[in-house]
């Protein structure tokens, strides 16, 4: 189950702690973020790690571009992420995750 944020993801994991569904066993779990509580949840939660930051700066850069050249066309822009992989996905779904991704991927 992929979650859009990591305190979202941690109300999700009680939940299924609740009704007694295993985590990684019956389903997987992974949001986005990597905030300080994801690692010491338990299971600790898998996580991507996207810097802020540099979508702050990158937007700030082209919102100027748009309105100073009136730039009309979209832009594809990539942004670097890390991944998590902790206990609420298997290790199969690590490896599988590693090899569908060219970016930074770590098992912890």
């Amino acid at each position: 189950m992929f979650v859009a944020n990591d305190t979202l993801a941690i109300g999700v994991l009680k939940a299924l702690n609740e009704r007694q569904i295993r985590v990684p066993e019956q389903i997987a779990l992974i949001s986005i973020n990597d905030i300080p509580a994801a690692q010491f949840t338990i299971p600790s939660l898998s996580t991507v790690k996207i810097p802020s930051e540099v979508m702050g700066v990158q937007a700030v850069r082209e919102l100027k571009d748009r309105i100073e050249n009136n730039r009309t066309h979209i832009l594809k822009i990539v942004v670097p992420y890390t991944i998590f992989f902790r206990g609420t996905t298997l290790q199969k779904d690590a490896e599988n995750m590693e090899s569908a991704t060219q970016k930074h991927t770590h098992t912890v």
